[in-house]
Formats: C-alpha cells, sequence, structure tokens
C-alpha cells in the first residue's frame, strides 16, 4: 500500500503521512534524545550551536502556531475577544512543553506493547443493544 498508485490518494498520501510522522517520529525522536545524552555525557557538545538550532526550532514552532491562530482569527473570526487568543498563545508552549513529550511517550508505550507484550489485552466480548431496548 505504501506509495502504491493502485490505491491513490491512501497509498501515494495518507499512508506515508502515517508511516512519517505518526509511527516512525517517536521513534526518531527517542533516538535523538539518547543521542543528546551520550553527546552531553561524552562532552561532545558544542553549546553555542546547540542553543543557536535550539531557539531556532522552538522559534519555529511558535511562530508557525502563531501563524495559524492569527490565520483563524483573521478569516473565520469564530472565536472573539482578547482571552480566546491569549488562551491559544498559551496553549502554545502546554502544546510544546507537556502534550508533545506525553505524546511520545504514550507512542513509545503503545510500539512497546504491540511489539514486545506477550500477553496483549483484547476488548473483550461486547453485546449490542438497540436504543429502544425496554429494561
Amino acid at each position: 500500500m505504501f506509495l502504491n498508485p493502485k490505491y491513490g490518494l491512501i497509498g501515494m498520501v495518507s499512508f506515508p503521512y502515517w508511516v512519517l510522522f505518526e509511527w516512525l517520529a517517536p521513534l526518531i525522536q527517542s533516538i535523538g534524545l539518547i543521542y543528546l545524552i551520550l553527546v552531553i555525557i561524552f562532552g561532545m557538545l558544542n553549546v553555542q550551536v546547540f542553543v543557536t538550532l535550539l531557539i531556532f526550532v522552538l522559534s519555529f514552532s511558535i511562530m508557525y502556531s502563531l501563524f495559524a491562530i492569527f490565520f483563524e482569527a483573521y478569516t473565520y473570526n469564530k472565536y472573539k475577544g482578547v482571552s480566546y487568543l491569549s488562551q491559544a498563545i498559551g496553549f502554545i508552549f502546554l502544546e510544546m512543553f507537556i502534550y508533545q513529550p506525553l505524546n511520545m511517550i504514550f507512542s513509545l508505550t503503545g510500539h512497546f506493547d504491540f511489539y514486545f507484550k506477550k500477553n496483549k489485552k483484547q476488548w473483550g466480548e461486547m453485546t449490542r443493544t438497540g436504543f429502544d431496548s425496554k429494561n
């Protein structure tokens, strides 16, 4: 299915996107963090380059999110007021420093459970009931 034109947009766009950004991203992030820790331990970290790149990446992320917020406010103006904008801007930082690390941890836990756990949990039996069933 991966990059197979027979499956149309799903094979050419959706599935490759999922593989690269949803399935492999937590693995690549964790490898990058392990590499960073090893570089720090062995004293090979160029602090000036690291701080410069860190500021660039964080600034890019903040600007990208700010652009999305202000673009929504400019085009749709669904949420009005300064309080909405200040909350949305606050969520940018929560997303970077809380949501993304938790998302990586949960994804890695899911990967580990799927590939290495012997006793996988099942959904179990689910019985159907209608809306108009009489109890």
